[in-house]
């Protein structure tokens, strides 16, 4: 399966890295790496997450309050990811259809 990242997601990733680089020296690459440990996840077990409807999940980062949401799409193995804070509007990382509550 290959992954693909939406783009308001990718605008969302650069943002929060940059945020925790202002942080703590150090703390953007740790999130970076944790984002890429998710994506990595999803990509070898899509279905191993939690779904938020049959075509939608999510999965959450363990050290970041962020989750990476994504639809797979089973004709060409290619998950679409988003990503968002969690506590705020998801909606805006990714194309969902539903609102989202936690």
């Amino acid at each position: 399966m290959s992954i693909r990242l939406l783009a308001p997601a990718q605008t969302e990733l650069d943002e929060a890295i940059s945020w925790y680089a202002e942080q703590a020296p150090g703390l953007g690459d740790a999130f970076l790496v944790e984002i890429l440990k998710t994506f990595r996840l999803v990509e070898q077990f899509p279905q191993a997450w939690h779904p938020l409807t049959p075509e939608i999940r999510r999965c959450r980062l363990r050290r970041f309050p962020y989750s990476v949401i994504y639809t797979e799409d089973a004709p060409t193995s290619t998950a679409s990811l988003g990503i968002g804070r969690i506590g705020l509007v998801e909606r805006k990382a990714s194309p969902l259809p539903l609102p989202l509550r936690y």
